[in-house]
């Protein structure tokens, strides 16, 4: 599992200044809590980029649990547990991370995917659409496979045909998106058109 584009993958320095910021004059942040949330997140992402999710998951756990209130930590959090197959625990962080910062493509993209895969297709639908809505040049595979998924699994056979399509476009010929789309075609009773996709 890929971390989608958002705001945290560039930048995954600017976690203590957004803690610092998010949680303004009011509170009065331990400086000492956020400079080890930073670093942890540093190693997250690295973890995250090395492939190895299970120390990614337990660096964002800590993130988490020292900087609360900082959405990319849920974010990322919730990334690493997707990548590990752990899809409801991660459909709670992504959420957390979606109240904390609602209108984020990335964490709308992961909370689609994460539901998705957690069994909650008919929720997951509304997430897929509105990542497109604010991030119309999504450019991931894994995105759009659940997407077309979850729109067969909900009779929308047209459109699962079209999202099958554009993960195509990404990825090139594929045999196994052809037999999803034929397999959508013959849910359809569309015998020819499932014959020449397979």
């Amino acid at each position: 599992m890929r971390l989608r584009p958002s705001s945290w993958c560039g930048c995954a320095g600017a976690v203590l200044w957004v803690a610092t910021m998010a949680w303004g004059q009011a509170i009065k942040p331990d400086a000492a809590a956020l400079h080890r949330a930073d670093a942890a997140f540093h190693a997250g992402y690295a973890d995250m980029q090395a492939g190895n999710h299970a120390a990614a998951q337990a660096q964002f756990a800590e993130v988490v649990k020292l900087a609360p209130q900082i959405a990319e930590g849920h974010e990322a959090l919730g990334a690493a547990l997707l990548a590990l197959n752990r899809a409801a625990e991660a459909v709670a962080e992504l959420e957390k991370a979606a109240r904390l910062k609602p209108g984020d493509g990335g964490i709308e993209a992961n909370l689609a995917i994460a539901q998705f895969r957690a069994g909650e297709g008919d929720k997951a639908l509304a997430h897929f659409e509105e990542a497109l809505r604010i991030t119309p040049a999504l450019n991931d595979p894994a995105f759009f496979d659940a997407y077309a998924r979850a729109l067969a699994a909900a009779g929308r056979r047209e459109d699962a045909v079209k999202e099958f399509a554009a993960e195509e476009q990404i990825t090139g010929p594929s045999a196994a998106i052809d037999d999803a789309i034929g397999t959508v075609y013959a849910q359809m009773q569309r015998w020819d058109a499932a014959r020449d996709a397979y």
